[in-house]
């Protein structure tokens, strides 16, 4: 199983203190260099900062191979991260900007926003607070998501819970497989 992320999933889950559940559900997660260079911007919070000069074990960094020649619309390091997803055939990419959820969704590549994965890590109870709290903790930093989305994940809208559930029973099997082998 290839995990995939791109930057805002991997700042905002430092910035609210759960970036270890990245390992808990998904081993190694592999993104670009690109990425590593963007959580070292000077406006980010100092515990971004200081996470990406010294990265975790769990953190593999490499360099697309794959060129995508149809990106427009998409960020520089946006596009690597999808690069990066489809050269390996990624299991999911973890990814909040819409318009690249639209782009690698048509690659064929599943797609999880940061919203979800907690989502998901609360349904395989790794998270060290309530999901509520979590949210809570997200709406401190400057994370772009409109009050309706994080209403529906917050009061678990039927229709996102039966979403979360499904992932996190595939998350499981994943977690139990890297667990035999």
């Amino acid at each position: 199983m290839i995990i995939v992320s791109n930057t805002t999933p991997l700042r905002y889950l430092i910035e609210i203190q759960l970036v270890d559940i990245l390992p808990a559900m998904f081993g190694t997660i592999v993104t670009s260099p690109v990425v590593l260079d963007e959580l070292q911007f000077p406006h980010f919070p100092e515990p971004v900062r200081t996470g990406a000069k010294d990265p975790p074990d769990w953190l593999r960094i490499e360099h697309p191979t794959l060129v995508l020649d149809d990106h427009q619309d998409i960020h520089a390091g946006e596009a690597q991260v999808i690069a990066l997803a489809v050269q390996h055939s990624a299991s999911r990419l973890i990814i909040d900007d819409d318009d690249a959820k639209r782009f690698v969704r048509a690659k064929g590549v599943r797609v999880v926003g940061t919203l979800a994965v907690l989502g998901i890590a609360d349904e395989l109870t790794l998270l060290n607070c309530p999901l509520t709290e979590a949210f809570r903790r997200l709406k401190t930093t400057q994370f772009r998501v409109s009050g309706e989305l994080l209403d529906r994940f917050a009061t678990g809208d039927p229709a996102v819970r039966q979403v979360i559930r499904r992932e996190a029973v595939d998350v499981a099997r994943e977690i139990e497989r890297r667990g035999k082998q």
